[in-house]
């Protein structure tokens, strides 16, 4: 097996403990892989306004990729050298057809997080600690919760929106999924049994990793992905070596090369130790 020099993994499921929550011997294998010279950058779906304070918490000090690869930025001053916006002429349309589908609608800008009162339900997952605290200010200043679907149209293209996300019935995946087409041609993947993500069309972890390696000169065969879920898919397939916690997804496991211990075991700490350390 090739010497691993790039280890890119998910966050929630796969590298948190739990929600928010980063454990020590996860924080331990990022810092004993940074002493050995690997790159490790995290990959996930939230947008960077609700996971500045865990890269940090984590130690993570190389590029970082949100909005499932629409953005890619340095850790240490948040310039972004990779974008994929949106398109803004179809936010409207897809917005307004995503409400006869979704639940929890919502958009994400690179670090803006937009929906309105009645459509969003679980607000507090990615803004709130368990006891209801603010766990990273960046996170509430940019969440916008607004009235009207008009509004969440308009604030949704001054942030460059660029993933919409929600969750809805698996069974009516493919009906929503036709009637997206007539109206553009979108990546949609999912990041648990109901959710779906919604971005440009060739943008997912996946490219985003081929990104990295490209950015940081690094051949497939040493690049480590470590991963949970559905949206985790273009990564782990890629990579030298991809991981999949073993509470992640059954199609995830499927095209893993290895199965690890589950995200409350430090499974990446593990996975770490026995394919770079």
């Amino acid at each position: 097996m090739s010497e691993i020099k790039l280890i890119v993994t998910d966050l929630d499921g796969s590298f948190l403990k739990a929600k928010n929550t980063v454990c020590e011997e996860n924080i331990a294998a990022v810092r004993a892989a940074q002493e050995k010279g690997i790159r490790v950058c995290g990959a996930t779906s939230r947008c960077w306004g609700t996971c500045k304070r865990v890269a940090e918490q984590a130690g993570f000090r190389d590029l970082f990729v949100v909005n499932n690869g629409a953005s890619i930025l340095s850790v240490s001053t948040m310039e972004r050298v990779f974008v994929a916006d949106l398109d803004p002429e179809i936010i409207e349309p897809v917005l307004r057809l995503l409400l006869r589908y979704v639940t929890n609608l919502k958009t994400q800008g690179y670090i803006e997080t937009v929906s309105t009162w009645d459509l969003v339900n679980d607000w507090n997952r990615e803004v709130c600690l368990d006891d209801g605290t603010i766990f990273d200010p960046l996170a509430s200043q940019n969440g916008f919760l607004l009235d009207t679907i008009e509004e969440v149209i308009q604030k949704s293209k001054e942030c460059h929106a660029q993933i919409i996300a929600g969750n809805m019935d698996p069974a009516r995946n493919n009906e929503m999924y036709y009637d997206l087409c007539g109206i553009g041609d979108f990546e949609l993947t999912s990041a648990g049994v109901k959710g779906i993500e919604i971005t440009p069309r060739g943008i997912n972890k996946g490219s985003a990793v081929r990104f990295l390696a490209d950015y940081y000169g690094v051949p497939r065969e040493s690049v480590l992905c470590v991963g949970d879920n559905r949206n985790d898919i273009p990564m782990v397939s890629w990579a030298g070596v991809g991981v999949c916690v073993e509470n992640g997804a059954d199609a995830l496991k499927d095209v893993a090369d290895y199965i690890t211990a589950p995200c409350y075991e430090a499974g990446f700490a593990r996975a770490v130790e026995r394919f770079a350390l």
